[in-house]
């Protein structure tokens, strides 16, 4: 069975930067991730009505670990209404075998289980800002492990292309244009 074009993993660093551009409105995101941020916010209002970015097991159990609470809590409202879990849940072993076989490859557990679980639920993208994932981990897998300014530019879409989603009526994204394509 083929992967869908619009199963969208984010990882947690990914999943961290589209929160804090949604969360920086009016302001532009800034900085040395700003391309990226403002890529990945672009791709969730341009993405098609039906899909939305998906969270594997492990990513959820690494946002679900962050220690500040007031971040924690933060991520866990995002979650659960801006994104979806991968459903079903790819099975442990499985995604523990496929991770051995990624040992080799010199990446972190997390990263080899998180590629597994991505395949696992045929997933089509997995967006990242970690170069060293991309890097260690991009040819090894059918998975394309892709920086999210990447997957933007080969979304092609003509400049004016009215966005698929809006920002909800109240929030401070709906009254700026930074974002707009």
């Amino acid at each position: 069975m083929r992967s869908n074009r619009w199963m969208l993993a984010l990882d947690a660093n990914a999943l961290t930067y589209w929160i804090e551009a949604m969360n920086a409105a009016p302001d532009r995101p800034s900085g040395a991730l700003a391309e990226e941020k403002l890529a990945l916010v672009r791709i969730f209002f341009w993405m098609p009505p039906e899909a939305s970015f998906k969270l594997v097991p492990t990513v959820k159990l690494e946002y679900e670990a962050i220690p500040d609470r007031e971040k924690r809590e933060d991520h866990i409202g995002w979650a659960l209404s801006r994104v979806s879990e991968v459903r079903p849940s790819p099975e442990e072993s499985l995604v523990a075998k496929r991770a051995e076989e990624l040992i080799p490859h010199r990446a972190d557990a997390s990263d080899r289980k998180i590629i597994a679980e991505c395949e696992l639920a045929r997933i089509s993208a997995l967006l990242t800002c970690d170069g060293q994932f991309i890097q260690r981990l991009r040819l090894e897998t059918r998975v394309w492990v892709v920086r999210p300014s990447e997957f933007w530019d080969r979304m092609r879409l003509p400049s004016g292309t009215p966005p698929n989603r809006m920002p909800p009526d109240g929030s401070p994204l709906h009254r700026c244009s930074w974002w707009e394509w």
